[in-house]
């Protein structure tokens, strides 16, 4: 091999180790990316369930306020009628007061 094309050749692999060496940078990046988006997937997923807890819980307590308040609502009804009923009786009373 003459002189010339040995370091043709020579210049060859070392641009080529070059690449190989910036491939190799490159495919260590993409890992720690890959391994930081992965830990981001997991918080992500981590948070995700805990709203779906609360929201759970949420729903939860809203269904047991619309029963309290389908409970309570006739019970609220006789209270009202109750305090028209008292309200009619106090003003009789007090017309009768201002006639005595």
């Amino acid at each position: 091999m003459s002189s010339k094309a040995l370091r043709e050749s020579q210049r060859v692999a070392h641009e080529l180790w070059k690449e190989l060496e910036t491939t190799k940078e490159r495919l260590a990046r993409t890992v720690e990316e890959k391994k930081r988006l992965e830990r981001r997937l997991e918080r992500a997923g981590r948070v995700l369930q805990e709203s779906l807890k609360l929201l759970e819980i949420e729903t939860a307590t809203k269904r047991q306020l619309a029963a309290n308040l389908r409970n309570e609502a006739p019970e609220l009804a006789r209270a009202q009628a109750t305090n028209r009923q008292l309200a009619t009786a106090l003003l009789a009373l007090a017309a009768r007061c201002d006639a005595a």
